[in-house]
């Protein structure tokens, strides 16, 4: 049978069957090496997620993260903490493709929708500033 598509999946190679979606193939591959109810990293997502680059030897990484996490705390929104030195391609490749640079860190950038911003760059915001932005209190 000829295949629409091939791609490779761990050790093994997946085809996908002619008029078969291939993003439908990649997230049957791709799904259960993540875990049950999480999308992959680069994925957008359709709510709210809040990103901080941070990387090891980083001053002000440790406060950032502290600030983000009081900030978010109970507001049911996603935070993810990415070390810039082992992130993701695909979140890379989004970065790039949003024109969001990522020059210093901390570095918070917020998506919502589906689209990327920078809001900080290499600088530790209050408690209040995030959650004014982000939460909209």
């Amino acid at each position: 049978m000829s295949c629409g598509y091939e791609m490779s999946c761990g050790r093994s190679i997946v085809h996908t069957p002619l008029g078969q979606d291939f993003n439908v193939a990649a997230t049957k591959c791709i799904r259960p090496l993540i875990g049950a109810g999480k999308r992959p990293p680069g994925e957008r997502a359709m709510t709210t997620v809040v990103y901080v680059f941070t990387q090891e030897n980083c001053p002000n990484c440790p406060a950032a993260k502290r600030v983000v996490r009081e900030a978010l705390d109970g507001s049911g929104i996603d935070v993810e903490f990415v070390d810039i030195h082992s992130m993701d391609s695909d979140l890379e490749f989004r970065l790039l493709e949003e024109q969001v640079f990522i020059a210093s860190t901390p570095s918070i950038v917020l998506e919502n929708d589906g689209s990327l911003r920078l809001l900080y760059s290499g600088e530790v915001p209050t408690v209040e500033d995030i959650r004014s932005i982000v939460v909209g209190e």
